[in-house]
């Protein structure tokens, strides 16, 4: 699972959420092509620790580590080249952590000598 955080612009907060609702088959049919399955664009309500200055994500889910760069590389659509380049008119370019989670019970570990 992926959990790419973000910060909106003062004033944007409700029509980020009027375009997100209005693109939220545009984000699933993006995820798609790259690999992923789009679960949902949040608001954080409570929380604290990685998203502590953090408005919101965007949650995907993915099975391989090769789909992140598939995603880097798919922005030929017209469609996806749109939804990317409308999202960012609603963000701050503040740097917000972005989380990569694997199932623990898939997890590889090592013991240290």
């Amino acid at each position: 699972m992926s959990i790419e955080n973000f910060v909106l612009k003062e004033g944007k907060f409700e029509e980020f959420q009027k375009w997100v609702k209005k693109n939220e088959g545009a984000f699933a049919a993006w995820a798609k092509k790259s690999g992923y399955k789009y679960l949902g664009t949040y608001y954080y309500a409570m929380g604290t620790g990685a998203q502590l200055h953090s408005h919101g994500c965007f949650m995907f889910e993915l099975s391989k580590y090769g789909d992140i760069d598939k995603s880097l590389t798919i922005f030929k659509d017209p469609e996806d080249e749109r939804i990317s380049r409308e999202s960012l008119q609603f963000m701050e370019y503040t740097p917000t952590p972005t989380l990569l989670l694997r199932p623990f019970g898939e997890g590889l570990f090592y013991k240290g000598t």
